[in-house]
């Protein structure tokens, strides 16, 4: 009932433009009640048409298809793993203008192994602040030196990053300091929810 390329090969899906399967003339009754070949209560004349290498193509491409557009809604659909693409953050509240030490921290929900880092430095402002350490599962992922924030800007080049899995036992640390400047269209002494956010593949059950 759900592999339709089997069922021609076994001349069980009825398609018009045979009598492949269909009953002659002077046969007795099957002793199951029925003739083979003969229309059912679903409309259909069983194994109707002959299992060609034209139909069997035309079917299985219609089967694929289907699947095709089925895992756009659902792409787990045929796996046993069940894996999105999800996102977490770490906040910390800065006042514009003057100069703070950041540490932020967050446990994720569920096991998710994040490739991107990025962090809201306005419009990746140049000297907002700087990055000494971003720990993910007290694993380093800055490996020497010092990085300014706006390398994580969401517009920056190259931040595909390939950081341990985390469960939700696991904990990320973002370090490092607010440099005290405000960025163009920014009020000094406004609250700034400064955020660092880790997206990648993860389960979709903790």
């Amino acid at each position: 009932m759900r592999d339709p390329a089997q069922a021609i090969l076994l001349g069980a899906l009825a398609l018009a433009g045979s009598d492949f399967g269909s009953i002659h003339r002077g046969l007795s009754p099957s002793p199951f009640g029925t003739e083979f070949g003969t229309r059912t209560r679903f409309g259909d004349d069983y194994g109707a048409d002959a299992p060609t290498a034209e139909n069997m193509q035309r079917v299985w491409d219609k089967h694929v298809d289907t699947k095709r557009r089925e895992k756009i809604l659902e792409p787990n659909m045929d796996s046993e793993a069940k894996i999105q693409r999800y996102t977490f953050a770490a906040n910390q509240t800065l006042t514009l203008g003057v100069a703070a030490a950041v540490n932020a921290g967050q446990n994720p929900e569920t096991h998710i192994r994040p490739q991107r880092i990025t962090v809201n430095a306005p419009g990746g402002f140049a000297g907002f602040g700087t990055l000494d350490s971003i720990k993910v599962a007290n694993v380093g992922v800055i490996v020497g030196g010092t990085k300014d924030m706006s390398d994580f800007s969401a517009n920056a080049f190259d931040t595909h990053l390939d950081v341990p899995t985390l469960s939700p036992a696991n904990r990320v640390v973002a370090v490092g300091t607010y440099s005290g400047r405000t960025p163009p269209g920014y009020v000094p002494g406004s609250a700034f929810v400064w955020c660092i956010s880790y997206t990648g593949p993860a389960s979709m059950v903790a």
